[in-house]
């Protein structure tokens, strides 16, 4: 859930997180080079004007927006409209009111429960469904997932996932689980023992599936790539998506991909020099 309130937006909690937050380009909005200067400013301006709500903000950066974070939907509010002062955007009164509303009433929602052998869908961004399910459970309590090959444009029947090929097993975050975005459509024996996957494979492999964790977009990015939904040669690493395969899988003939001057354009797009980005990557151990 989300809601406007001036030049801003304030992103309420979910079932996987219990802060609210603002996640803007606040270096644009004060005409600064970098987010590192916008968030000193922005530090010192709500340090001076909140006094002793300021304690109960969280203020980082990235190179591309600023994150504000708490866990009182009030404070937030209060960051919010002290930010678009200094903007010298005005919110009418009945707007502040509508949103301290809507902070004060939230509940937030219940997480869902998942276990070893729940299969679930992922929504892809082109309307279509892929499907998983949870393996193992890791040892920081995370989940260990399988992709199948199959998408469809609608939620199937279980017995037609469950016989369709594994395309990746990787450790992943639980979100998209945890805030209901992966639904569970029921639960069946595991159809795949990473210890049977994994035996016998470099330790790079090794590796990624029992010491590494991927963010659970990694797997929907998968699906999306596999089926020509998105590139498959986007990421820095262009054996990104390669390393997410099971050993015996073949990948299709038929993948996306951008044209060296496509992918230069698609970070730049993002604010980003792809070569420099390469050069970096280059010195970085591969460990995974």
């Amino acid at each position: 859930m989300e809601i406007k309130i001036g030049a801003l937006t304030i992103y309420f909690p979910d079932a996987s997180s219990s802060d609210f937050f603002i996640n803007e380009d606040l270096a644009e909005f004060f005409g600064f080079e970098t987010s590192l200067e916008a968030a000193t400013f922005i530090k010192k301006k709500l340090k001076d004007r909140m006094e002793y709500s300021f304690k109960k903000l969280k203020i980082d950066y990235e190179t591309n927006g600023i994150f504000i974070t708490s866990k009182n939907g009030e404070i937030i509010v209060e960051a919010a409209i002290i930010i678009n002062e200094l903007v010298i955007i005005e919110i009418k009164n009945s707007e502040i009111v509508e949103v301290i509303k809507s902070v004060k009433n939230f509940k937030r929602p219940k997480k869902q429960r998942w276990v070893v052998g729940d299969i679930f869908y992922i929504p892809l961004k082109n309307g279509y469904f892929s499907f998983g399910q949870i393996i193992k459970k890791g040892d920081l309590g995370l989940p260990i997932c399988c992709l199948f090959d199959l998408v469809s444009n609608e939620v199937v029947e279980i017995h037609n996932i469950i016989n369709k090929n594994v395309v990746s097993i990787l450790p992943i975050s639980s979100q998209s689980l945890d805030n209901h975005t992966w639904k569970i459509i029921g639960n069946k024996s595991i159809v795949v023992k990473v210890e049977e996957v994994i035996k016998g494979q470099p330790k790079n492999y090794l590796r990624r599936i029992t010491r590494g964790t991927y963010s659970d977009s990694s797997l929907k990015e998968l699906a999306e790539a596999l089926n020509g939904i998105r590139p498959w040669n986007e990421n820095i690493d262009v054996n990104y998506f390669d390393k997410m395969l099971v050993p015996d899988y073949q990948k299709p003939d038929n993948l996306l991909f951008l044209t060296r001057d496509e992918k230069i354009n698609y970070f730049k797009k993002l604010g980003y020099d792809l070569h420099q980005l390469e050069e970096s990557y280059s010195k970085t151990p591969d460990w995974f």
